[in-house]
């Protein structure tokens, strides 16, 4: 059996800190999607920067750990990853502000066109004030 996508939904726990270890990151198969949309610390994020940085398999990383990785950390650059601010849970206004997030492409009227909010270290600005506003919202 091949899966060809992993995605990964686990809290943050004492139990769950490293628990996709080096091991089980190693069993991905070549070529195979890695998403992360839990909690970066669950993550045994040197061993998956490692596979990545090979070109080994491609990565969705909602969360990181750090929650920002550092300036000069490859997954800033790497192609064959996408790095998305953590925004699960929006209700209310968090909807709205989810539709004004910046954008590194502009959308389409295409059924098939993909809009992508990547998260860059330039747009990093940008998405940080956004998330500040939301988490701002959420607290009136």
């Amino acid at each position: 059996m091949r899966c060809d996508v992993i995605s990964v939904h686990l809290g943050d726990t004492p139990d769950n800190v490293g628990v996709v270890s080096t091991e089980l990151i190693a069993l991905i198969p070549d070529g195979a999607t890695f998403v992360n949309t839990a909690r970066g610390i669950v993550v045994d994020e040197t061993a998956l920067t490692r596979d990545l940085v090979s070109g080994r398999i491609d990565a969705v990383l909602d969360v990181t750990w750090p929650e920002v990785p550092a300036e000069d950390s490859p997954l800033w650059t790497l192609p064959n990853v996408t790095l998305r601010p953590h925004w699960a849970g929006s209700l209310g206004r968090d909807l709205t502000r989810l539709g004004q997030a910046p954008s590194t492409s502009s959308p389409s009227s295409s059924p098939d066109a993909q809009c992508t909010a990547a998260l860059t270290p330039q747009s990093l600005p940008a998405w940080i004030d956004a998330l500040t506003r939301k988490n701002s919202d959420a607290q009136e």
